[in-house]
């Protein structure tokens, strides 16, 4: 009973997540897969673009560079295939990922898919720090609850995450949520003292610093 009690209010935020995350994508539906010129849409396509790249060619064959062009007979050298270095290439890690384990090439579904699942767990990460937080003042479960549920709405149907966290992918969207993450830990970690806590936010930093 005592262990039912402790995870309740976990059972309930996640469930809501899922509940609202859910109803979002069935609004969403209409533009799922689909690229569209302009609206930042080029981002999405980018990360398709380069991803391509690292999955014909293999990532430390091109250095895991991002590059504009892929391998043809009119470039005699990686130089030649603009590499785009304003950011780490971090974002397409797992979009490479996907890509290998699935075996399909990059797509506009496989980079909108994982963006959702980005988005699904900022919501729940966002309203986990806040439950913390609120819980940290000594407020009761009931209104820690109540409150942490407000993050999940408006990081789930505010315009911008609405938009951006399906249709647009690239190192701004990917950044999130492994800030989100080392956040989140560095709040538990106040109460519970783990060293083993700090290792894995070292791991998020990681990734975020090669992401952008």
């Amino acid at each position: 009973m005592i262990f039912l009690k402790k995870i309740f209010p976990f059972l309930i935020i996640i469930s809501i997540n899922i509940i609202l995350f859910k109803y979002s994508l069935y609004l969403r539906k209409d533009n799922f897969g689909k690229l569209y010129g302009g609206d930042h849409h080029f981002l999405t396509g980018s990360t398709i673009k380069f991803t391509k790249n690292w999955y014909y060619e293999g990532p430390k064959n091109i250095y895991f560079a991002m590059l504009e062009n892929p391998k043809s007979i009119e470039f005699k050298t990686l130089q030649d295939r603009l590499p785009y270095v304003s950011y780490p290439p971090g974002a397409i890690i797992p979009i490479y990922l996907i890509s290998i384990i699935l075996k399909q090439e990059p797509s506009t579904n496989i980079v909108m898919s994982y963006n959702l699942f980005n988005h699904f767990f900022i919501s729940l990460t966002l309203s986990l720090i806040s439950y913390f937080l609120i819980r940290s003042l000594n407020i009761s479960n009931f209104f820690s609850v109540f409150f942490s549920l407000i993050p999940i709405i408006l990081s789930l149907f505010t315009v911008g995450p609405f938009y951006f966290l399906q249709n647009i992918y690239f190192s701004d969207q990917a950044v999130i949520l492994p800030i989100l993450l080392v956040i989140l830990l560095e709040i538990i970690n106040d109460k519970y003292k783990k060293s083993y806590i700090n290792y894995i936010q070292f791991i998020f930093l990681t990734y975020a610093t090669f992401t952008d």
